[in-house]
């Protein structure tokens, strides 16, 4: 089955079934689906959902102890960029790229996916087997920009990729957020300012 996992170093990961949480946070709570601090510095895996009941399990890696470093705000886990990820399994919760989202983060990327040759996963519901490729929000390879793509049915040959316009430089903090209205359109932020938009399907 499929896979959803975070894939880098945020300080706090947000998901929302509506499409104001990047610019208006007078609303936080409504329609908040799961809100992950990733301040965890225990000797556990768990990684908790402090709003919700949706917590993951860490991978590549003993314990949360391990990952954690300083972050933007408070703690944050500082992955390897091979197998660290935070892994919530197949859950239906997350369903959601046919309706309106929002999906925000903190990230600092020690290296640009440019430079070591792939795209920073930052939030993804993808299995490259079995055609299972449901949606990825990411750092691009080519443009260091971040992306985003969806599949119709699954299969690469399906594959929708909208990418934003700012080149994110390395070593720098970032808020990012990617939130989709209606049935289609996806508009990037970086920093609280909108950064391109594209329609998904």
């Amino acid at each position: 089955s499929q896979s959803t996992s975070i894939q880098n170093g945020e300080t706090a990961f947000i998901l929302s079934q509506h499409d104001y949480l990047a610019h208006d946070t007078s609303n936080f709570t409504n329609g908040l689906v799961a809100y992950y601090k990733l301040d965890e510095n225990a000797s556990s895996t768990t990684v908790e959902d402090v709003y919700s009941i949706h917590d993951g399990t860490l991978e590549g890696n003993v314990n949360t102890r391990a990952v954690s470093r300083t972050g933007m705000i408070k703690r944050a886990f500082d992955f390897d960029g091979t197998d660290d990820a935070v892994n919530f399994g197949d859950n239906p919760i997350f369903e959601f790229s046919n309706t309106p989202f929002t999906i925000e983060a903190w990230i600092k990327q020690d290296i640009l996916p440019s430079v070591d040759g792939s795209n920073h996963m930052i939030f993804t519901k993808f299995k490259t087997t079995d055609d299972e490729r449901e949606f990825r929000f990411y750092v691009d390879i080519v443009t260091d920009t971040l992306a985003f793509s969806t599949s119709t049915n699954g299969g690469i040959g399906t594959q929708t990729v909208i990418k934003a316009n700012t080149n994110l430089s390395a070593g720098t903090w970032y808020h990012v957020a990617l939130t989709k209205t209606g049935q289609t359109t996806a508009t990037f932020y970086v920093n609280g300012v909108a950064d391109g938009s594209g329609t998904v399907g």
